[in-house]
């Protein structure tokens, strides 16, 4: 499936000098939101999509609609307005085993990620994660699909851009 990750230069120089790259808890860019990324990291496992002991990587399988790559909108929520054109973030088309990504939706799970009781929506635990995966019909005026990976693998990487490169492009 294809798939769109931003990351750093260390990570990809990381990626082609090994020809893997696994994420390290200390660089974590939300370290205070880890207990979501253990969540993530606990339902992929509970998959079959084990990364031992390192948290997932992030990507983008869907916004705007589905399989569409990110915008600059999507782009300028996560990292902020005006990082997209600092030097070291890179855009990252991979093509990734459908058994090695697990999709979910970014919406329900940002009311963990930013530690929501999900009592307040009017749902239980058990809910609001059957609604992180429930991927039928997202409603992509408010949601974007995201995957969740165990890893980087070189071979996956069909594209490795700067991100100030095709950050225009992307509207």
């Amino acid at each position: 499936m294809r798939l769109y990750s931003l990351q750093t230069t260390a990570v990809v120089e990381t990626l082609q000098e090994q020809g893997l790259y696994y994420a390290d808890w200390e660089k974590v860019m939300w370290p205070r939101q880890r207990g979501a990324y253990e969540w993530m990291a606990a339902q992929m496992a509970a998959r079959g999509i084990a990364a031992g002991a390192a948290p997932p990587i992030w990507a983008w399988h869907s916004c705007g609609g589905w399989e569409q790559p990110p915008r600059q909108q999507d782009i300028d929520a996560l990292l902020g307005i005006g990082w997209a054109l600092e030097g070291w973030w890179h855009w990252l088309a991979l093509e990734v085993p459908a058994n090695q990504a697990l999709l979910s939706s970014y919406h329900w799970w940002g009311l963990r990620f930013y530690e929501q009781d999900p009592a307040d929506f009017g749902l239980d635990d058990a809910q609001l994660a059957a609604l992180t995966f429930d991927l039928h019909a997202p409603d992509f005026e408010i949601d974007q699909i995201q995957a969740s990976l165990p890893v980087l693998r070189l071979e996956w990487m069909i594209e490795c851009r700067l991100l100030a490169e095709v950050y225009s492009t992307l509207d």
